[in-house]
C-alpha cells in the first residue's frame, strides 16, 4: 500500500485521515472510505503527517490485502 499520486491507473481508493499512531518505526493510519468503511495501513519509516480529515488518495495491490471478519 502507498500514498499514491494521481498517475495511477487501478486499485485506487480515495479516502480521508482519521488519525495515525506512530508504533516505533511503523506509522499505522485509520483512513475512511466514503461509505464510512475503516482502513487501516502500516507504513515502515514513513515521515507522514496528514491532518485529521485531510483527503488521501492510496493505491494498493490486491495481493497485499487482509480482509478481517466483522466481530
Amino acid at each position: 500500500l502507498r500514498v499514491s499520486g494521481a498517475n495511477e491507473s487501478r486499485n485506487i481508493l480515495s479516502t480521508k485521515h482519521l488519525e495515525s499512531m506512530y508504533l516505533g518505526d511503523t506509522v499505522q493510519h485509520t483512513l475512511a472510505l466514503p461509505d464510512g468503511t475503516h482502513l487501516r495501513i502500516a507504513r515502515m519509516n514513513a515521515s507522514d503527517n496528514h491532518a485529521k480529515g485531510a483527503p488521501i488518495t492510496v493505491a494498493v495491490a490486491p495481493e497485499d490485502v487482509v480482509v478481517l471478519a466483522d466481530e
